[in-house]
């Protein structure tokens, strides 16, 4: 099985000396994918104690990251490091992360020069030619696991340490936005995933000073090919806790699963086909499937508008209907990464989903 050691010269992984929680459970998580090899735990730096200067406006939290990030290329330039592997400590992989990973190495263009691992695209990514799992980037928010080749190195130092750009942006400046600023001009070839091999895991955010559930970020596309749980209006909110593994919209009516959107988006199939890809989308996000509840949505005028399918729903099915859900799209994301033979193939699970995938 590919581990990590086995494409980055030094794989650094950014935690703060209070927060060995977060150490322990990634060194355990680390363990279990068989990545546990050759890591260098890098003390973070704090924000708090070690206060911005004038012209920072992101917040405390925002400037350690920072700072942090800048440390880890700082000594891979100083040291003569071919690559680097930076890794945030709420990370987490795939269960089928070194297959996904093998696969990716071997179709990404040889002069890259950032590579991401997990990530949200801000300006939709590209398909590169005769590589299907990988997309060449043009503006990457996130920065819980990123590599970095020495010939983007200098470069990037220098452009994270660019104040004025911080300066014209009041609102608070982060340096994942500095970084988008570069994807956008070019300034060095960055490349990542098809399908995202790594994710945030869910914890508290020093940065966001808020409590972030598990994200992943896909492309559209993947979501596309999640189908619909339909959920009789009759039932409310007594899922004997299904609900758990279920998305129905993050502003629910009181003692409903319904999306207060909905009462709109029922007025047309053209309204209801838009909340639907948008809460597909956010259910992949977070490793649940969509679902509708709404009186005048009938599962025959859904499985008319969703093409993916619709299935309704049964009590106490959904955490397995989950699993084999995603399991199915790490599947055909290892079909595309070349690397199909590393699982089982699940594809009868979905019935009705086309499996032609191209890339939003």
């Amino acid at each position: 099985m590919a581990t990590l050691s086995d494409y980055f010269e030094r794989i650094c992984i950014l935690n703060l000396p209070y927060k060995p929680e977060r150490r322990e459970r990634l060194t355990r998580h680390l363990a279990e994918q068989g990545f546990e090899k050759n890591i260098t735990w890098v003390r973070s730096y704090s924000g708090d104690k070690m206060p911005p200067p004038a012209w920072w406006n992101a917040g405390n939290g925002a400037w350690g990251c920072h700072l942090s990030h800048a440390r880890v290329l700082a000594e891979a330039i100083a040291d003569g490091i071919e690559n680097v592997l930076i890794l945030e400590d709420d990370v987490v992989f795939q269960p089928d992360a070194g297959s996904l990973l093998k696969g990716f190495m071997k179709q990404v263009p040889e002069d890259w020069g950032q590579i991401y691992l997990g990530g949200q695209h801000l300006k939709d990514a590209t398909p590169v030619a005769a590589s299907p799992y990988v997309l060449k980037c043009h503006c990457v928010n996130r920065t819980h696991a990123f590599a970095v080749h020495s010939r983007a190195m200098v470069r990037m130092h220098q452009h994270i340490w660019h104040a004025p750009d911080y300066i014209q942006h009041p609102g608070g400046w982060h340096i994942d936005h500095q970084l988008g600023i570069a994807h956008e001009r070019g300034d060095w070839p960055v490349y990542s995933p098809s399908y995202w091999i790594a994710g945030q895991d869910e914890e508290w955010s020093d940065i966001s000073g808020r409590y972030n559930s598990r994200h992943w970020w896909h492309p559209t596309t993947w979501s596309k090919h999640l189908p619909f749980i339909w959920l009789p209006p009759a039932v409310g909110t007594s899922l004997h806790g299904d609900e758990r593994w279920l998305h129905g919209g993050y502003n629910l009516k009181p003692d409903t699963f319904e999306d207060v959107g909905l009462d709109v988006a029922a007025i047309s199939d053209d309204r209801l086909s838009n909340w639907l890809n948008v809460a597909a989308r956010e259910a992949l996000d977070i490793e649940k499937l969509p679902a509708v509840q709404h009186p005048y949505i009938g599962i025959e005028r859904l499985k008319k508008i969703w093409r993916a399918g619709v299935i309704p729903w049964a009590p106490r099915s959904m955490e397995r209907m989950v699993h084999n859900q995603l399991h199915n799209l790490r599947t055909h994301a290892l079909k595309l990464s070349n690397e199909q033979d590393d699982v089982t193939d699940h594809s009868a699970i979905f019935q009705n989903a086309s499996l032609a995938f191209t890339v939003n």
